[in-house]
């Protein structure tokens, strides 16, 4: 495999911000062709699912830009660190995710004033999703922005 000769990391990032999306954007599309799960009565059928898709779309290109320079920022972070072997660049992108997936779990919990066991699933569940999310997005910011600084 023939890696670029020079690195490119404002390019990574944008690259990465778009695969951090994609997941978000495969289960809003995944809604599009789902049925309607819930009915309100017997006249009206539940369009949260549709509804949500619609914010995700118009929220979309407004977290893209937030996602860029986060993207930027840590792979810079993780390059400073001296992590520019794949294992250990995709191991600090994971704990990268971990530790946001702690603070931001913690910051849901004491917003919706939730119990241990409710914090604790919502940590679960935003640790895996960023966890999915951020591994293929850190291959991607190694391989454009990390492989050609190894030659």
């Amino acid at each position: 495999m023939r890696y670029p000769t020079t690195p490119h990391p404002v390019a990574a990032s944008y690259a990465a911000a778009f695969i951090v999306l994609l997941p978000i954007l495969a289960m809003a599309a995944s809604e599009l062709y789902a049925e309607p799960t819930g009915s309100l009565d017997a006249e009206h059928v539940d369009d949260s699912g549709m509804r949500a898709v619609g914010l995700v779309f118009i929220a979309a290109p407004f977290m893209y830009l937030l996602a860029v320079p986060v993207s930027y920022a840590a792979g810079l972070l993780l390059m400073k660190l001296g992590l520019r072997r794949l294992r250990r660049f995709l191991a600090g992108a994971a704990a990268i995710a971990l530790l946001t997936a702690l603070v931001l779990g913690l910051g849901c919990a004491a917003l919706a004033g939730s119990g241990s066991s409710q914090t604790l699933q919502v940590i679960g569940i935003g640790a895996v999703f960023l966890v999915a999310s951020t591994l293929p997005a850190a291959l991607c910011w190694w391989y454009l922005a990390v492989s050609p600084l190894r030659e």
